[in-house]
Formats: C-alpha cells, structure tokens, sequence
C-alpha cells in the first residue's frame, strides 16, 4: 500500500489539484459542531441493490436517490447519466487499467440532473470518520462510501468499489453491497462489518489512488435549485469522456487504450501480470455492449443513437477478442501485441462513438 498523505499536505502531491479541484471536497466536520450521536441507528427505506457486473458506484446511485418517481429507473440510465461505463483509466501500470470513467466526477452533473446535490467529505482521521458517519446515519441519510471491496469480502489483492452504509449497532456497520450477484431487495437485512475494517477498507482505496486524504463520506440531499441550464448535455459529457485525454501521470477515454497499448508494445508483461487484469478486460466487454443496447433504445428527438451503438458493440467485440488472447493461463508471447492491436481498434471506434454522440 502507497503512502498516504496528510489531509493538511495535500498541496504537496502532483494529483492533489486534480483531486482538490474536481472533486470539491468538504472537510469533516469537527465533532464539537454537531451533536453527538446515539448508539444506533438505522436508515429506513433504502434498499439493497448489486450487480454481478462491476456497477458498484451507479448501484450506489441508485440507493441513495430515493426519489419513488425514479424508482424504475435501471442501471443503465445511471450508467448514462454519470458517464461511469463511457471512457477508461490508465495510470502507467498495467494493474491500473480501468474500462470505466472517475466515478467522484461522474456523480456531479448526474446528481444535478435529479435534482441533488453532492456532498463529499474528507478526513484523515479515523475517529473524524466514524463519529462523523454515526452522525449522518443519525440523521437519516444513507452514506456511500469508496473503498478496496475485498477487504469487506476478506480476500487478497486491491479492488475499487463503493458501498453504501445504512446504519450502525454498538459493536458494528450495517452495509448493502454493490456488487457480487444481481438483486433488488426492497427490506434487506444489510450486511455486517466493522467500523475499523470498514475505515481499512477506504484507507487503502485513497491511498491507491494517492488521493490526499484518508477517508471519503459521500451523501446526496435535495437541491431546491434547478438544474444549471448551461450544464452539458449527458451525451456531450460521454462524448468527452470517451474522448478522453493524455496526461503524464494518467490518461483517460480513448486516449487511455492507446496509452495502454503503447505500454504493451514498449515492455515485457511481467509472470502473472494477465491473471490480475482479465476480468477488467471482461468489463469492458459487458459496459460497451450494455451501452450499446441503452443507446439504441434511449430516445432523442430527432437523432438517431444507432450509430453510436454500433460503434460501442464493435468496440466491445475488441475486448472479447482479447479475452480470448488471454484464455490460456499463461498466455502466448505474442499476446501482448495482439491486446495492443485490439485497443488501439477499440480506441478508434470509441472516437467515432464520442463524435456521432457531439452531433446529437
């Protein structure tokens, strides 16, 4: 795990103006500000909603907007309004791979869009964090939090995810996943765990990413105001999503395939590297083509999306055909030029996506 930098330093990092910038985060509060409290609490009427396929933060989402008008709203329509599926991540390491857009950034215009808004809190304290979670269970609100999700499932290695906190006991946090298997529970029970493997689990998850902070409340009240008039539309926001851009120390969107590819043709994969990676290949399979369909039945008055579909599941044939490169355990020498090949046809085709989706 990566050093972690104080709350107070985050000046110093080379991401914390991105990170500051962006994501608009609020300090935690000081717990003299607020009252201290009770023993329990739980959140009613929020229900249980996961995914076998990695749309943990739309999941979380669709938990924290409770607004019953929205109660049929799937997945899919949360994938389009946050841009969350459209676009990709390359950090410089092949580990680093993502086949998804930054879901902290994703959420604003999104939330917008339903009449929320965004709070984002952050604390390098571990008390802060838990005193300040209590106190917003307290109040009735449903907390997401990001964090390393196998820490939760008690398993090795690094997985980003998002759950969202219901309630707490004296001796534990009442949580739904996200993730895991496909289910919608109207009343669930929540699973359990507790509240220092819960502030591990977010610990690891920043530092991951370097973030400048430790640990991350996410919660979303009504916005009286209307939605800015000016805003992007969200087909302009996955239009430059999957557009993406070049940086030194990460690439997005399109240009992220590309950069990945570059790193696959410029180096040897290291033994076992693959193994690590071939499920977020496989996520770039089922978003692409679950976009696709969204795309080809989301009606917009006088464009057609079809287009733009077909660029998604072409683009999505791409990953499935690196899938199949990489079946074998230890795949062939020349996979690694094959994946690259791959991407950079996959690239190609996530542009014209983001074009024919600027002309709508």
């Amino acid at each position: 795990m990566s050093a972690v930098v104080p709350l107070a330093a985050a000046a110093a990092g080379p991401l914390a103006g991105y990170y500051q910038q962006l994501y608009q985060p609020r300090p935690v509060p000081p717990a003299s500000s607020y009252p201290a409290p009770p023993a329990q609490a739980r959140v009613a009427g929020v229900p249980a909603i996961s995914y076998a396929n990695a749309y943990c933060h739309t999941a979380s989402l669709q938990m924290l907007d409770r607004d019953p008008a929205r109660a049929g709203l799937d997945v899919h329509a949360y994938n389009w309004l946050t841009g969350f599926t459209y676009g990709a991540y390359f950090g410089g390491e092949l580990g680093s791979f993502l086949p998804y857009n930054d879901p902290e950034v994703c959420f604003q215009p999104a939330v917008r869009e339903l009449g929320l808004r965004r709070h984002y809190y952050v604390t390098s304290d571990e008390a802060a964090f838990g005193h300040y979670l209590r106190h917003l269970l307290a109040r009735q609100l449903p907390v997401r939090v990001a964090l390393n999700g196998h820490v939760l499932l008690g398993r090795p290695g690094f997985f980003p995810h998002a759950v969202v906190v219901v309630g707490y006991t004296e001796t534990d946090i009442i949580y739904h996943e996200t993730g895991v298997l496909d289910r919608h529970l109207p009343a669930p029970a929540g699973e359990r765990t507790t509240l220092a493997r819960l502030a591990e689990a977010a610990a690891q998850m920043q530092a991951a990413y370097r973030l400048p902070w430790r640990y991350t409340l996410t919660v979303l009240l009504p916005d009286p105001a209307p939605a800015d008039p000016a805003g992007l539309p969200a087909a302009g926001r996955n239009a430059r999503a999957l557009l993406g851009h070049a940086a030194p120390l990460a690439s997005t969107g399109a240009q992220a395939l590309r950069a990945l590819a570059a790193h696959l043709l410029a180096r040897p994969v290291a033994p076992g590297a693959w193994a690590a990676v071939r499920f977020r290949f496989a996520a770039g399979v089922y978003t692409r083509h679950d976009n696709a369909a969204f795309l080809r039945r989301q009606p917009v008055p006088g464009h057609d999306l079809a287009p733009a579909a077909d660029c998604l599941a072409a683009s999505a044939q791409h990953f499935a055909a690196i899938g199949a490169a990489l079946a074998q355990p230890e795949p062939a020498s020349g996979a690694a030029a094959a994946v690259a090949g791959h991407l950079l046809a996959a690239a190609d085709l996530e542009e014209r996506a983001a074009r024919l989706l600027l002309a709508a």
